[in-house]
């Protein structure tokens, strides 16, 4: 003879006089989920059916449920499947026929209400399952802890989040996640700009490869940026350090984690609300669901932890009252904070930064000269003189002897002299860098000057 088995309902409800809260919390931990797993599989689909077990397993679940505070119902289970239940403004369960009965007896539910089989598409009423109720009589609880397997595991039919205005405070509006953001830039500066240093530090001396460096410079930032915001928004915390820190989530449309790949779709999309003058960004503020460009092409959402708790336990219930200052409140606040330690930095990094280009515009001109300083030293050393010009030399013209900055190298007697063109910044735009060799015992040394450069652009060797 085949053993009976039963099975226990959560029904959603907390014992009188406890705190929801810190029952569903005692929950999560029984089933052994995490709090995100718990909304999902549990606290969104109340009342749910566990797995049927025979009588003293189920007993021992009740049990357990009950010591935790929360109200469940034991029910023994026959061979009908799980159902469906829409109530609550979303479809719960699956739930046992047995449990349905008891609770279309106990006027629970109603006789109207739809429901479909687990491994159905049909939706009919109660009445068309059940049309003799008999509900068997719950066993009661008793009170005695002891652990319980986790819910059994069934995808529900999906559900999207609500709009704003059907949940107000669900959605994270512009400014709210323009703070987020601006965290996640501050937490990103300091090691952007240490791989920037290393990846600059090659150019030192050949501003031919300014093009190539900022390149990589700017194709690395990207890369990080991409890898930082996909990595959290797609694991288990759904969120960056930025939005963590103001309770926000990324999700999908339905209030679920997002995977790796819709992650870095939404990080790239990012690069289309940039392009039409940031509007794919301000879209946020006015969508119905606050969904700025990318979410859009990603098909996801950026939602408040607490709120999306709350609508998951209980979607047919009122808001939460929203509490402390509106996000475009916090936003100025911290833009303004923001300001002085940015301007602190801007005022150091600029100069510096300036001086950095001015530098390698100069440093071209020494570049260019070098072949006619090799020029010259083996003339010298030849005919134990200095060469006229460089048609001595066998050299192009000076005015042929160019770059982006260099407008000539000339060569006079011996002397090398760089005259910097209108390209090069205004500091070095028509003034000189002089090369000037001295034989002795046939050897060939330069004396590097300028007579118009001021000496903190000029190359180390003529410092």
């Amino acid at each position: 003879m085949t053993e009976a088995m039963y099975s226990v309902t959560v029904t959603g409800q907390v014992q009188s006089g406890r705190d929801a809260p810190s029952v569903w919390e005692r929950v999560a931990q029984l089933l052994k989920l995490d709090a995100i797993a718990f909304s999902e599989r549990v606290l969104a689909r109340v009342p749910v059916t566990l797995k049927a077990v025979p009588r003293e397993a189920a007993e021992r679940q009740l049990e357990a449920l009950t010591s935790c505070g929360a109200e469940a119902v034991m029910l023994e289970e026959g061979d009908a499947p799980r159902l469906w239940v829409r109530m609550r403004q979303g479809t719960r369960g699956p739930l046992s026929v047995a449990y349905v009965r008891h609770a279309l007896a106990a006027g629970q539910l109603a006789a109207d209400t739809q429901a479909c089989a687990q491994d159905a598409q049909q939706w009919r009423s109660l009445r068309e399952w059940m049309p003799a109720p008999g509900a068997p009589a719950p066993m009661a609880p008793r009170e005695m802890p002891a652990s319980a397997p986790a819910a059994a595991a069934s995808d529900a039919p999906l559900q999207l989040l609500p709009t704003k205005f059907e949940y107000p405070g669900l959605h994270a509006g512009f400014w709210l996640r323009f703070l987020a953001y601006l965290i996640d830039t501050l937490a990103l500066w300091v090691p952007l700009s240490i791989v920037d240093v290393v990846l600059m530090i090659p150019l030192g001396g050949r501003p031919e490869q300014v093009g190539a460096t900022l390149f990589s410079v700017y194709a690395t930032n990207f890369l990080l940026m991409l890898v930082y915001f996909a990595l959290f928004e797609s694991s288990p915390l759904q969120a960056t350090p930025g939005k963590l820190a103001l309770g926000l989530r990324v999700t999908d449309e339905c209030g679920r984690r997002i995977g790796f790949w819709r992650a870095l779709g939404r990080f790239v999309g990012k690069l289309f609300s940039g392009l039409i003058l940031c509007m794919g960004y301000v879209m946020a503020g006015f969508t119905e669901r606050k969904q700025a460009l990318h979410d859009v092409l990603a098909g996801c959402l950026v939602v408040r932890k607490t709120p999306l708790a709350a609508w998951r336990a209980d979607p047919g219930a009122p808001p939460l009252p929203r509490t402390g200052l509106p996000g475009w409140a916090i936003g100025l606040i911290v833009v303004g904070v923001s300001l002085v330690p940015l301007s602190i930095l801007a005022a150091i990094a600029i100069p510096a930064y300036q001086q950095y280009v001015v530098r390698s515009q100069v440093a071209e001109g020494a570049n260019l000269a070098f072949a006619p300083r090799e020029a010259v030293a083996r003339f010298m050393r030849d005919k134990d003189r200095p060469p006229e010009d460089n048609a001595t030399l066998g050299l192009p013209a000076p005015t042929s002897i160019t770059g982006r900055y260099v407008a000539e190298v000339k060569v006079d007697y011996g002397d090398v002299t760089v005259r910097y063109g209108e390209h090069a910044a205004s500091v070095v735009r028509d003034r000189h860098l002089l090369y000037t060799p001295e034989l002795s015992h046939g050897v060939v040394v330069w004396k590097c000057l300028s007579p118009d450069l001021p000496r903190k652009y000029l190359p180390r060797s003529c410092r």
